[in-house]
C-alpha cells in the first residue's frame, strides 16, 4: 500500500515522498499490521541504500524499534521509495559516564548514547550529528554550571551562542582545546562541505572523550578545594 511521508535530506530540507511498502511484519514479535515509520533520513550522494527509515511496532507487548531501508525510483516524475529490506535494530551497550557527568548533563549523556545506537545499527550518515547535539549539551550545561544564577546576562548568552563561541569565550583550558577540536569535526558532520578530510568519526569521539574526561576531572578538583579550602598551611 502507497503512504506519504515526510523525507529529510543531510542539508536539513524536508520533502514529501510516496514509499511503496511499510513493513507489514515486527522481524522482532512476528505481529502483523503493527508497524509505522517514525522518521526517515536520505543517504548522502552515490550512497546505498538512499533511504534509511526509522520503524516502530506498535504492538503493546513489543514497542522494538527497527531499520528499513529504501531505494528512490522516479517514473513519470514521481518519485517512490522502494523497500529493499528490514531488520532489528541492534543495542549497543551505552556509554557509562560517571556520576558528575551525569549530574551536569543528563541530555548530553542521552544524546551521545542514542547516537552510538544509531552509528551501531550502521546509521552512518546521522550519527555524526548526533554526536555533535551531544557536545553541544555538554559544553553548554557545563558553561553554565560555572554562572552565578544571578548572572541572567551570561547565562542567556551561554544559551543562545553558537557552540565555538561559547567554547572560546566560556571553557578554560585545557577542557577548551579538546571542545574546540571535538566542534570542528561535529561540525564537518553537519554541514556539507568537510574541512578535516583526513579524519572521521572515530576521531570525534575520542575528543568528546576527552573534553568529558577535562571536564570531570575539573569538576573533581573544584569538590575537594571546596570541601578543603587553603587555610595557609
Amino acid at each position: 500500500m502507497l503512504t506519504t511521508l515526510q523525507l529529510i535530506d543531510l542539508l536539513g530540507t524536508t520533502r514529501s515522498i510516496t514509499v511503496n511498502h511499510v513493513p507489514d511484519q515486527c522481524p522482532r514479535c512476528d505481529s502483523y499490521g503493527t508497524v509505522k515509520i517514525l522518521a526517515a533520513v536520505q543517504s548522502g550522494l552515490d550512497a546505498r541504500p538512499d533511504v534509511i527509515a526509522i520503524c516502530g511496532c506498535s504492538n503493546d507487548t513489543c514497542g522494538t524499534a527497527f531499520v528499513a531501508f529504501y531505494t528512490l525510483i522516479v517514473e513519470n516524475g514521481v518519485e517512490t521509495a522502494r523497500l529493499l529490506s528490514h531488520k532489528p535494530l541492534e543495542y549497543a551497550a551505552p556509554e557509562i559516564f560517571s556520576e558528575a557527568i551525569l549530574k551536569l548533563s543528563p541530555i548530553f549523556c542521552e544524546t551521545y548514547n542514542q547516537a552510538v545506537r544509531a552509528e551501531e545499527n550502521g546509521l552512518t550518515q546521522i550519527c555524526g550529528a548526533g554526536y555533535r547535539r551531544a557536545l553541544e549539551f555538554l559544553v553548554k550545561d557545563f558553561a553554565l554550571s560555572t554562572i552565578p544564577a544571578s548572572n541572567a546576562g551570561d547565562r542567556e548568552r551561554i544559551v543562545h551562542a553558537f557552540l565555538g563561541q561559547c567554547i572560546r569565550e566560556y571553557l578554560p583550558n585545557p577542557i577548551q582545546d579538546a571542545a574546540k577540536r571535538a566542534a570542528w569535526l561535529g561540525n564537518d558532520e553537519v554541514h556539507y562541505y568537510r574541512v578535516w578530510t583526513g579524519r572521521d568519526i572515530s576521531d570525534l569521539k575520542a575528543l568528546i572523550r576527552l573534553t568529558v574526561k577535562s571536564i570531570d576531572f575539573t569538576l573533581e578538583l573544584g569538590r575537594y578545594i571546596s570541601e578543603m579550602p587553603d587555610a595557609g598551611h
